[in-house]
């Protein structure tokens, strides 16, 4: 689900030029474009969310 304005959105689609490490039916993962240490990655979910605050037991995902 992608949200107008949200460039991480554009990154786990497919909008955006970035190179994905990892692409997933969940969550995409690639470099931070300034990264603080050499491994310096961001893990992106493929759903937005507004705000951690909306996550419960529901997003969970079994073992």
């Amino acid at each position: 689900m992608s949200q107008a304005n949200c460039i991480f959105c554009d990154i786990s689609s497919g909008k955006s030029e970035t190179t994905l490490e990892l692409d997933t039916d969940e969550f995409v993962i690639f470099k931070d474009i300034k990264p603080a240490s050499k491994y310096h990655y961001l893990i992106v979910t493929k759903h937005h969310y507004e705000s951690l605050k909306v996550l419960d037991k529901s997003h969970e995902k079994l073992a």
